[in-house]
């Protein structure tokens, strides 16, 4: 029987070996772009063959260059900075402005990096991906641009200040990477460093220390993940009173594990649930929310709270701590955003379709949260 099981084994096909479209798994392939372009052409084809395509196309490019449109901006030291397309500024602008002259009805803006212009200066046909900000200072970032709009892009030291690029200053080539400023001459850098240092799904495996004045080459492992990873990403939170650096390890697509960077360079992992995802770092706190419920310290904490911990006190024992809770909705109630500022803690939440914006603040001896509700129109869409 032995016999008879084996030989059956090895004449059996292989149900994953004989699938015609294994070839659709290697992504970058050839025939795999082509599969897509002949797909996208066909697609097109039939878009283009309804009477309304061009009336539809002429609404939808109205809207997106709309002058009238919202300029969200973002503060970022004493300015507020915004990215802004229309017509005439097809790549974009980085622009920005003083708080005072953001709210009046026509803020003044000052452009800050002219994408289009920058485009025809080097011939390149850059899109705009971001910016990663040096805080507290807010004067210095990497420029996230990539070539075509493709995932991989390259990052550049910009100088908000003086409005330009840095000489001789920090510059990743093209690839899929991800940056964090631990200082002014510091980088954690996850990116592909050669052979082995991606992960299956093309993203970084490995992230290093990158000291200025320093090739890249001779920069220094932090940490590195598994190759059946999704990714591994540097991220560096601010509370305005300090910074906390760490590094996130996608696991999968809805879990992680993060790790935090300790002064003496050694790694210490969050004792949280795998799909919890951190919210922000506030009062010596880091704040997460739950995708589901969690059963831990003789409580269950409910699916789509935002709880906290004590940074030090998890140094001190390198164990969970006592785990607090912010705030926890109810049925009718969710939490669309966390904001961290020097003057507390933003939560944005919907309920019953209305949005509502709650202040939040730790009694730091007893680690007991309080809140006052923003006073703001009632009925209205809120963000922050």
């Amino acid at each position: 029987m032995a016999g008879a099981t084996l030989a059956e084994s090895e004449t059996k096909p292989d149900p994953i070996l004989d699938d015609p479209y294994l070839w659709l798994e290697e992504v970058e392939g050839r025939l795999s772009l082509e599969w897509v372009e002949e797909r996208n052409r066909e697609t097109m084809a039939e878009l283009r063959s309804d009477e309304r395509y061009d009336r539809f196309l002429e609404q939808a490019g109205e809207l997106l260059n709309a002058k009238d449109r919202i300029p969200y901006g973002s503060i970022r030291g004493k300015h507020i900075y915004n990215f802004w397309q229309d017509a005439e500024h097809v790549r974009g602008i980085l622009r920005r402005t003083t708080l005072a002259s953001y709210r009046a009805a026509e803020p003044e803006w000052e452009t800050v990096l002219d994408v289009d212009a920058l485009a025809k200066a080097e011939n390149e046909n850059w899109v705009y991906k971001g910016i990663a900000w040096l805080a507290p200072g807010y004067e210095r970032c990497l420029v996230k641009l990539s070539r075509g709009g493709t995932d991989a892009s390259v990052h550049r030291e910009f100088d908000a200040l003086a409005k330009s690029f840095v000489e001789d200053g920090f510059a990743l080539p093209q690839a899929k990477s991800g940056v964090a400023w631990l200082d002014r001459d510091t980088l954690l850098v996850g990116t592909d460093w050669g052979e082995g240092a991606l992960t299956e799904s093309g993203y970084p495996r490995i992230v290093k220390r990158w000291k200025r004045g320093t090739p890249l080459a001779r920069a220094e492992t932090v940490f590195e993940g598994r190759q059946e990873d999704i990714g591994i990403w540097p991220r560096v939170m601010d509370s305005g009173e300090e910074t906390l650096p760490m590094i996130d390890q996608s696991l999968t697509f809805y879990t992680g594990a993060y790790h935090l960077i300790g002064d003496d360079g050694k790694l210490r992992r969050l004792p949280l649930q795998d799909s919890a995802d951190l919210a922000g770092f506030y009062a010596g706190r880091i704040l997460f929310t739950l995708r589901e419920a969690w059963d831990v310290q003789g409580r269950t904490f409910p699916q789509g709270a935002l709880l906290a911990i004590s940074v030090s006190a998890f140094r001190a024992s390198e164990k969970l701590p006592r785990v607090e809770t912010v705030y926890t909705p109810d049925d009718r109630t969710s939490i669309s955003g966390v904001v961290v500022s020097r003057s507390g803690l933003y939560v944005a939440l919907l309920q019953n379709v209305k949005g509502r914006i709650l202040r939040f603040w730790a009694d730091h001896d007893t680690g007991r949260w309080s809140s006052a509700p923003l006073p703001l129109p009632a009925n209205g869409t809120v963000s922050v």
